[in-house]
């Protein structure tokens, strides 16, 4: 189930970045391009601490 989630907010931040840089680039919008910013950091927070997790769960397993 962790890594599920895990996959899910790896989709996330791809597409966050994707926007974001259509944002700052193609519409010149940058106040939008820095809130997508910060949602895409949060989502890398999440994506970081699932990673741990699952590594911890595979080290106590082996």
């Amino acid at each position: 189930m962790l890594s599920e989630l895990l996959a899910l907010h790896e989709e996330m931040i791809v597409q966050l970045r994707t926007d974001n840089e259509a944002c700052a680039k193609n519409f010149k919008d940058v106040g939008t391009a820095d809130f997508l910013t910060g949602l895409m950091e949060q989502h890398e927070k999440a994506a970081w601490m699932l990673r741990a997790q699952l590594e911890n769960e595979e080290e106590e397993t082996s």
